[in-house]
């Protein structure tokens, strides 16, 4: 079966110019820590010291979180966990989508990372412009949990 060319003239494009999903970092997801700019813990074995269950350890080492209970707690550095994230933005760019945004959680008990905190945040920034998407994280001025 052949088509002529000029019987084939498909052009396409979205209904509507902003579709956006929300990711609900309120609630203990996959992705809340990344996002966040944190540790697994946030206080604890991170950086350097989280060897353990890091993607970084060597080949030979293999942990699950199931065995992480014997091991001690569980402890993921946030450099290993951007992988996620790059997954993440490309499922968006899959099914469409051109924003991503999440609430980004402060506590004044969290001490003083904000350098830190700032800089990750940035590259996530930076890696979602990679896929011509508009990244961001909500600041609320007022942030109360409702029972």
């Amino acid at each position: 079966l052949t088509l002529e060319p000029a019987l084939v003239d498909i052009s396409e494009s979205p209904h509507w110019p902003h579709r956006a999903f929300h990711i609900h970092t309120q609630h203990p997801l996959e992705l809340t820590e990344v996002l966040q700019g944190h540790d697994i813990p946030q206080f604890g074995p991170h950086g350097p010291n989280c060897k353990q269950f890091s993607k970084q350890r060597s080949a030979k080492t293999t942990h699950s979180r199931a065995e992480s209970k014997s091991a001690g707690p569980y402890c993921e550095r946030w450099e290993d966990m951007v992988a996620d994230v790059d997954s993440l933005f490309e499922w968006a760019v899959a099914n469409r989508l051109n924003k991503l945004e999440w609430l980004l959680l402060a506590n004044y008990k969290w001490g003083d990372e904000l350098d830190t905190r700032l800089q990750r945040l940035r590259l996530l920034t930076s890696l979602g412009h990679r896929y011509s998407l508009l990244v961001g994280a909500d600041s609320p001025l007022g942030n109360t949990q409702q029972h």
